[in-house]
């Protein structure tokens, strides 16, 4: 009886080693779960890589609304001054989530035109009303939300808005897909 009990608790031993290792072998399926959090910050391109004059401080902010599960942080800044428009800006939210389900619940949200999915697997909506417009970005489970206007372009109907905070999402998301 001591042998069998002996054996079993080796056998749980060499089980419990096993489940350990393979564990710690097996990559992450999720490689921007929120202890990646500090590298979110790094994704925003310089301003003159996007055609603006500057960007603000690149800051984390309190959680974006509505409030989706999986949630792990925001960071913003706002991109101003375009060549043919000084006064045009684009505000850039981006936001991590723990898991790319979670991050495509966001994406969802109402008011965006239909989904595009580009070559990169990358979803994208925007919307264009006036001079203003608004986009949103999915890249693994970072989700990207943006708004801005360029106050003479109005006749435009938001195109150049839309394709200045474009420029910035395609950035970030080759950031975010950048980081292994």
């Amino acid at each position: 009886m001591t042998r069998l009990i002996t054996m079993t608790g080796g056998l749980l031993t060499l089980l419990a080693v096993a489940i350990a290792t393979t564990a710690s072998a097996t990559p992450s399926s999720n490689k921007w779960a929120c202890t990646r959090a500090n590298v979110m910050k790094t994704v925003s391109p310089k301003a003159a890589k996007v055609g603006f004059d500057s960007h603000s401080r690149i800051r984390r902010v309190g959680r974006r609304h509505p409030y989706w599960n999986g949630w792990c942080g925001n960071w913003t800044t706002t991109y101003t001054g375009l060549p043919v428009d000084r006064s045009a800006f684009a505000q850039i939210k981006v936001s991590l989530y723990k898991a790319p389900r979670d991050a495509s619940v966001a994406l969802s949200e109402p008011d965006l035109g239909a989904t595009r999915t580009l070559a990169n697997g990358v979803r994208t909506r925007s919307r264009a009303d006036n001079s203003t417009g608004w986009g949103a970005s999915l890249v693994q489970n970072v989700f990207i939300s943006s708004n801005g206007c360029c106050g003479p372009l109005a006749d435009q109907g938001g195109a150049e808005a839309i394709r200045a905070q474009m420029r910035i999402h395609r950035r970030i998301e080759a950031g975010v897909l950048a980081v292994r």
